[in-house]
């Protein structure tokens, strides 16, 4: 991976090209031509070709989710006991 490389939260591992919905290249293959540096037009990529690097569960967002919920019902509560 050159020119910045992927972020932290970019699962490599499972990156995958597509072309159309098939894919193009996956898995191991992909991985062992990444590791002797392949370039686009070796791989036989074309426009229009997708790059797809998912990226890893964010294990923060649960408790995000939940911290907003519990304090948007903590202000309902209190308005209307404010309300009373």
């Amino acid at each position: 991976m050159v020119a910045g490389g992927a972020t932290k939260d970019a699962r490599v591992d499972q990156l995958r090209i597509f072309r159309g919905d098939a894919p193009l290249w996956s898995g191991s293959q992909l991985q062992a031509q990444i590791a002797r540096g392949a370039t686009l037009d070796q791989l036989g990529m074309k426009a229009g070709d997708r790059i797809q690097v998912p990226s890893k569960p964010d294990p923060e967002s649960k408790w995000r989710i939940t911290g907003l919920i519990v304090t948007s019902f903590a202000a309902a509560v209190g308005i209307l006991a404010l309300t009373r």
